[in-house]
């Protein structure tokens, strides 16, 4: 059987994981030992959802968590599910953002915490939630490594990458908008409103990289200029892509939000999620 790790910190700072099994059906079955203190403390549980099952694993300790009694609990989801399926396209699809937050308000929480959600809608559907923008922990993402350009990838990410631009103090900054077929909607390619310069190091940011093929054509674009990658969600769906951004960008910084398994080498770091919530 398949279980996932849930982690739990209580106010006092006590700190414990806690594997729920999921049974050969796909039900969560988590059953909580060894967790007795002051009902009455604030509880953070810092849940996995990198897949619907790991989604539920973690609803389903928390509902056992209430069981118990203790009812002040804060739920940390750093990567929120469904966060891009933001809105309804055509007749018949799936608000599937809303899916998941109506199941979290349903446990009637503290607090929810998420990290650098991909667009206002998650936020406003989650009740009681506090956001952790990117631009709060970019410090510790890029932790000893300095920066003197900014590159925005596209047009979603340019607020994003204004507030990291002042948070970092870089001045330099390259616009890019993807160019459509606006008969399609096919993407054709991407235009910058200026070059590189040759001795500057470049930052890219934005939320999530996923099968990573908006960074490699962006590194395309770009190429011979020296740059680095930031997302905060670091999916690396493709792993022939991942290889291919490792070798285009000087180094790649993500976070564990979806890839606890994710291990830091010589071109990549991980933040842990913990250091940035707590």
């Amino acid at each position: 059987m398949n279980s996932v790790t849930i982690s739990v910190m209580t106010e006092s700072g006590d700190y414990k994981n806690f594997d729920v099994v999921v049974l050969p059906g796909g039900e969560p079955h988590p059953q909580i030992k060894g967790f007795d203190f002051n009902k009455d403390q604030s509880v953070t549980v810092f849940g996995q959802t990198n897949s619907s099952s790991s989604f539920l694993a973690t609803v389903a300790f928390v509902m056992a968590l209430k069981n118990l009694g203790y009812c002040n609990i804060v739920l940390a989801l750093p990567y929120f599910p469904g966060a891009r399926q933001d809105r309804i396209s055509a007749p018949g699809e799936c608000l599937t953002v809303k899916m998941y937050a109506d199941i979290v308000n349903s446990l009637n929480l503290r607090k929810v915490i998420i990290l650098d959600p991909h667009s206002h809608v998650t936020p406003a559907l989650i009740n009681k939630v506090h956001v952790i923008n990117q631009h709060e922990f970019i410090h510790s993402l890029i932790w000893c490594h300095t920066f003197d350009g900014l590159i925005v990838p596209d047009e979603g990410a340019l607020k994003k990458s204004l507030k990291i631009a002042q948070e970092l103090n870089i001045t330099d900054i390259i616009f890019c908008q993807k160019v459509r077929d606006y008969a399609t909607g096919e993407i054709l390619g991407l235009k910058a409103d200026r070059p590189y310069s040759p001795d500057r190091n470049y930052l890219v940011c934005d939320d999530i990289c996923d099968g990573g093929r908006t960074f490699l054509e962006l590194a395309d674009k770009f190429k011979g200029a020296k740059m680095s990658l930031a997302v905060t969600h670091g999916i690396f769906s493709s792993p022939t892509n991942y290889k291919k951004l490792t070798q285009a960008y000087q180094h790649i910084f993500t976070t564990d939000s979806f890839r606890p398994d994710l291990v830091q080498t010589k071109k990549l770091s991980v933040l842990n999620c913990v250091e940035i919530i707590l």
